[in-house]
């Protein structure tokens, strides 16, 4: 499970936590965490086009930085992954992996995933080397 609280990603099983720079007071860190376990409820029942709406509309969404936004991406993908819908996860992912890297995992995976199931093999590990390298991985 992840959670985003205070700065920090927190991942159970991980390598280090992601942690911005962000600076926020408590209402913001609330706003956060308010927004990142609606997305994971909308993902958890089957809808990340809502998880997806959500956080494209959330005003919460200004207070994380992009790092943070293209890890919440990343969840989403693999929502649409896990829907069957590699086509809507490969896209995120790559908007997500484009711009964060190895700081963005999840993305990567999905990202991966969608494009082996496409047999688009190089790009399926240009995503996998994304994830391979990044020291915020969950195992």
């Amino acid at each position: 499970l992840v959670a985003l609280d205070a700065g920090t990603l927190h991942t159970t099983n991980a390598g280090e936590p992601y942690r911005t720079s962000q600076k926020r007071n408590a209402a913001q860190h609330q706003a956060v965490r308010r927004l990142t376990r609606a997305i994971d409820h909308d993902i958890s029942q089957g809808g990340p086009t809502r998880a997806l709406r959500r956080f494209n509309t959330d005003p919460a969404r200004t207070l994380l930085d992009p790092v943070e936004q293209d890890q919440l991406r990343g969840r989403i993908a693999n929502g649409y992954l896990l829907m069957g819908k590699p086509d809507a996860a490969r896209d995120l992912a790559l908007v997500a992996v484009k711009r964060s890297g190895d700081r963005a995992p999840m993305a990567g995976w999905a990202g991966g995933l969608a494009a082996w199931q496409a047999k688009d093999y190089k790009q399926a590990a240009w995503f996998f080397e994304h994830t391979a390298r990044s020291p915020h991985v969950n195992v």
